[in-house]
């Protein structure tokens, strides 16, 4: 038993979704298929759920009127190209006037739903499954986090397993589930599709979690940064997911959890490349021919905040770190690393969580740890994964020289206890490059 998940760009368009089918259909145990919103067909297109989130507060009506319109002439487009009788206008209206019966602050994820709801429905159609609404069992709790154990009970109470096998198969939509706390639709993040579609396989006990898109698995490096990176065959969870919240964007991170909880390999493929096996992403890899010390992969993104505090004798306070991560905490803000030596300690945040609450959480550290120097800094995080590294010497001597001969100074260096990875730290003017030379010198 197979789910497939596709995503917005095998969706684009009819003639995208006519390779989807065809994908189905070449194989009996693709019969949990979860999907996607439409994406984006040509570089003029805009994403169906950034039109849909357009509705809920447009700047104008004409934005509104505009915004429709496209809608509505790309979903009629898809069903008229795959031949199917559907007035979508119909479906569109009955959307916009289900908005009159729900509160306005729901609105939003109601509309932002319905790119997978009718897309889902129009597979359906196309294909001769049957259609299950993704609120009948996937469950978000009072406190609107996915509730992946709640989710299993509530498939099973829901027979889910029993639909599926009475039918030639199902469609689920992705993205969304239901809220314990308002009883409505709630949407999981952008690009939560697959955390949704890694769900859906965890509640009905798939072998396979197949997860197609517009690549063929996941590859070593950035290609917008390193030019036609290899690709990697095989992964483990944990490797996926130092490189996949790193920056690695070709599946989620909280998409491998359901995955992992259920013992279930994840399989991305390519929808233009079928017969291409993709990157298969399991506990252990079978025959594993990689040689210690040698690259998995690169990921990484700018954006991140050091604060750096120095104080003499820090090493003899107890509660300094407690008191500075509690104060983050207070704030909001998620604490990515922490470095630090005998008088100092930099503490590593992400600038989106952390510039709107700046001016505050430097004040209380100053007033509850009274450090001897604040400093922040901006840089970007390299995360490099390297194959049985704690076995390998050299590694991080081999890291340093590479940065070296590219000139690039490392300002923070950190080996996490999983030994999976290294995180460098740099300045973001040398991020791209910092790349290309480990790629480089661990490939060549």
């Amino acid at each position: 038993m197979k789910t497939c998940k596709f995503g917005g760009g095998p969706l684009a368009n009819a003639a995208q979704i006519a390779k989807v089918l065809e994908i189905i259909r070449a194989d009996k145990e693709r019969r949990c298929i979860v999907v996607s919103a439409p994406g984006i067909a040509s570089p003029t297109d805009q994403k169906i759920t950034d039109l849909l989130y357009t509705l809920v507060n447009p700047p104008c009506e004409t934005t509104r009127r505009e915004a429709a319109a496209t809608i509505i002439s790309r979903y009629q487009a898809i069903i008229n190209g795959l031949g199917l009788k559907i007035a979508f206008r119909l479906w569109f209206n009955e959307a916009i006037e289900s908005l009159k019966h729900i509160k306005a602050d729901r609105r939003k994820d109601f509309l932002a739903s319905r790119g997978e709801y009718w897309m889902a429905q129009i597979l359906a159609e196309a294909l001769g499954y049957r259609f299950v609404d993704a609120t009948s069992f996937v469950v978000f709790d009072g406190n609107g986090i996915f509730d992946l154990n709640e989710s299993k009970k509530w498939a099973r109470a829901t027979s889910l397993k029993r639909k599926l096998a009475e039918a030639e198969g199902i469609v689920v939509p992705g993205f969304y589930g239901t809220s314990i706390r308002y009883g409505g639709v709630i949407t999981f993040p952008r690009d939560g599709s697959d955390i949704s579609g890694a769900a859906v396989a965890f509640c009905i006990d798939a072998d396979i979690y197949e997860n197609w898109k517009d690549v063929s698995g996941v590859m070593m490096a950035d290609p917008r940064i390193v030019e036609n990176p290899r690709k990697i065959d095989a992964l483990t969870f944990p490797e996926l997911r130092e490189l996949a919240y790193m920056g690695a964007k070709v599946l989620h991170d909280e998409a491998i959890l359901p995955a992992r909880m259920g013992n279930i390999p994840i399989n991305v493929r390519n929808t233009n490349e079928p017969d291409d096996k993709g990157t298969l992403i399991s506990c252990k890899i079978d025959n594993d021919t990689r040689v210690p010390g040698s690259l998995i992969g690169i990921a990484g993104k700018k954006g991140f905040s050091v604060i750096r505090l120095e104080k003499a004798g820090m090493n003899n306070e107890v509660g300094f770190l407690r008191s500075t991560c509690q104060i983050m905490e207070n704030h909001g803000i998620n604490v990515e690393h922490v470095p630090g030596g005998i008088d100092t300690l930099s503490v590593i945040v992400a600038n989106k969580d952390f510039e709107a609450s700046r001016k505050s959480v430097i004040e209380k550290i100053g007033l509850a740890c009274k450090p001897d120097l604040i400093t922040v800094e901006v840089m970007a995080l390299i995360c490099v994964a390297i194959h049985d590294m704690v076995e390998t010497p050299g590694v991080a001597a081999r890291l340093c020289q590479s940065l070296s001969n590219a000139k690039i100074n490392i300002r923070m260096i950190n080996q996490g206890a999983s030994a999976i990875s290294i995180i460098i730290g740099v300045n973001e003017k040398d991020y791209e490059e910092a790349v290309r030379a480990i790629y480089k010198d661990f490939t060549s």
